[in-house]
């Protein structure tokens, strides 16, 4: 397809009326912001296509807002390219790249509600470790979803001239796939590996008679990094015992020394895969410890091999001497996709790729949902007289609700019985209502009978009505008060 040919592409236009009845009927509000950021995508994705055929193609970004259907877009840019690829000479394929598992199936279910004809259906598929599609099914499909994880190997493997798993996804029955869409951003394009001494050394432990004499090339490889990573490491320290980071040695792009294809790890990674680590170190069948080891042996096998391929620097971690090396896994000349990001100013990544990455404006205003639009709502205690109780630390937490209490204390303490506060009292000393019933007999050195006693709180923690009333009848024995029964029947 050339620069010219726009027959088979989705017109912004035509994305945008999609988008819009399909973000109508998942019961949600467009804008002319909205309205125009959905135009934005659908040339964007339209610019990538048109560019794919040039070897000067960049990664495209866009940063939507979160919440303003860059996901529902991407889904129905997909079923707008299904339908129009059943008439045009040269169909479009696409490759779409998720984060998740349960995000690939739900992109796929989405496009295939979203096709015209139900016939389509089958025209997108997802490939991940629980749906195995053979090669013949991937490259019928038209639409095309995998996990961020099966991109990043399937570069790494392009990084290294394996182009098997690369070319099972990046191409199908009528060619290239000219558009890749990358939701959200990528975390594993920039390989880092790091090996030590006691690594290696733990890894040549498994390794059995029977290994060493099947890789003797592998074998003599691993002990010939350990002993120079120990050499380095005897020579390197100081009176302080710190080492200051050095190169060790350059990759084969200084064409200074070239790796041998003998010394490759893969046959040795596939031949470990099935020891039993469990019962060879812990002496014990434990399912989570031999996966646990399994994944830490094949990890320092493949960074001893990428160390040892490409450019590797030595350095002091701590009390381990390690050697280090990382790789950008984008090679040039790719074809670049479009990477829907919303954090893409946060992102270091699309500053280190330079010129090669163009992140795309977005037009103002178009965010539906975001924390500064965003009101918290505030509430404060209630005193249970009714009306807003102030807090102790209202300074603080002027606004808030108030904190609620651990977990601890809710299980193994009361709650505490509320206290009335009375307003009218100046000093807003916190005092407890008088129990309901016949008033407790006063002395003559009490408060007035027309009162009724107030105690304090700390004073009703201790002790209750009944004990107040014996002390003060014991205190007024011997004298009859003007409220008891029989001064009101001698008045009688």
């Amino acid at each position: 397809m050339g620069t010219t040919d726009v027959s088979r592409l989705v017109s912004p236009e035509e994305f945008a009326a999609a988008i819009t009845a399909r973000w109508h009927s998942l019961g949600n509000t467009s804008s002319p912001k909205l309205h125009q950021l959905w135009a934005s995508m659908a040339a964007t994705f339209n610019c990538a296509v048109a560019d794919s055929h040039t070897t000067a193609s960049k990664w495209r970004v866009l940063q939507p807002p979160t919440g303003t259907g860059k996901t529902q877009g991407l889904c129905v840019y997909a079923a707008l390219t299904i339908a129009k690829n059943r008439s045009t000479p040269v169909p479009l394929g696409i490759l779409v790249v998720t984060r998740t598992i349960a995000q690939a199936d739900e992109i796929v279910a989405t496009v295939k509600e979203l096709v015209a004809d139900p016939a389509d259906a089958e025209r997108a598929r997802a490939r991940h470790s629980e749906a195995k599609l053979p090669t013949h099914a991937m490259r019928v499909a038209d639409v095309l979803v995998i996990t961020h994880e099966a991109y990043s190997r399937a570069l790494e493997g392009l990084s290294q001239d394996q182009h098997g798993r690369w070319d099972d996804y990046a191409t199908w029955d009528h060619g290239p796939r000219r558009l890749t869409v990358i939701d959200e951003a990528l975390s594993g394009v920039v390989e880092e590996n790091r090996v030590t001494a006691d690594g290696i050394r733990n890894v040549l432990r498994y390794i059995d008679p029977p290994l060493r004499r099947q890789f003797p090339r592998q074998v003599e490889a691993l002990e010939r990094v350990c002993a120079v990573l120990d050499g380095l490491a005897a020579m390197s320290t100081d009176e302080t015992g710190s080492s200051p980071a050095r190169i060790a040695w350059r990759g084969p792009q200084d064409r200074r020394l070239k790796f041998p294809e003998d010394c490759s790890m893969g046959p040795l990674r596939e031949a470990m895969a099935g020891i039993r680590y469990d019962l060879m170190a812990l002496h014990k069948d434990s399912p989570y410890d031999r996966l646990r080891i399994s994944a830490r042996v094949d990890r320092t096998l493949k960074d001893c091999e990428a160390i040892m391929a490409r450019w590797a620097y030595y350095y002091r971690k701590g009390n381990d001497d390690t050697f280090n090396s990382s790789q950008l896994l984008i090679p040039p000349g790719l074809p670049g996709p479009v990477v829907l990001d919303a954090t893409a100013s946060q992102n270091f990544l699309w500053r280190l790729l330079g010129s090669r990455a163009e992140v795309a404006e977005v037009p103002a205003g178009t965010a539906q949902r975001g924390w500064r639009q965003l009101s918290p709502r505030t509430s404060a205690p209630l005193k249970p007289g009714g009306g807003p109780c102030r807090h102790r630390s209202q300074g603080s937490r002027r606004g808030l609700p108030p904190r609620p209490r651990p977990r601890w204390r809710r299980q193994w303490q009361p709650r505490r019985r509320p206290v009335r506060v009375h307003p009218q009292r100046s000093s807003r000393k916190l005092r407890r209502p008088a129990p309901r019933g016949p008033r407790p007999p006063c002395s003559s050195g009490d408060a007035d009978p027309g009162e009724w006693p107030r105690t304090d709180v700390r004073d009703a923690r201790s002790r209750d009505w009944c004990a107040l009333s014996r002390s003060q009848g014991r205190a007024s024995a011997g004298r009859t008060s003007p409220h008891s029964p029989e001064a009101s029947h001698g008045r009688l």
